[in-house]
C-alpha cells in the first residue's frame, strides 16, 4: 500500500479505537440517552456510523467488480479527463 494511504488508515484506526474506548466507559443509560428532544443518542450515532461504513465498503466492492468488466472509454474520454485534471491543478 502507498505510504500516505498507510498513514491515513493508521490515523483512522486510532480515531476509531479512541471513540470506541470512550463509549466503553459509558453506562447503558448514558449510551442510550438523547441529550435533548430531536437529538441522537451515542448509540444512534454509533449505529449510523457503522451502517454508513458498511454501505460505503459494499459500494466500493461493487465498483471494483465493475472496473474489471469495463471497456476502454477511448481517446476522446482520455483527453477530457486530462483537461479536467489540469484545470483542477491550475490556481
Amino acid at each position: 500500500m502507498h505510504p500516505q494511504l498507510v498513514h491515513l488508515v493508521d490515523r483512522i484506526e486510532s480515531q476509531r479505537e479512541a471513540i470506541l474506548s470512550s463509549f466503553q466507559s459509558m453506562t447503558p443509560e448514558q449510551f442510550n440517552r438523547t441529550p435533548s428532544t430531536g437529538k441522537w443518542s451515542a448509540a444512534e450515532i454509533l449505529s449510523h456510523i457503522i451502517a454508513a461504513e458498511k454501505l460505503s465498503v459494499m459500494y466500493m466492492q461493487k465498483k471494483v467488480q465493475g472496473i474489471r468488466q469495463a471497456k476502454s472509454s477511448g481517446l476522446w474520454e482520455e483527453i477530457k479527463i486530462t483537461i479536467l485534471v489540469i484545470s483542477q491543478r491550475l490556481p
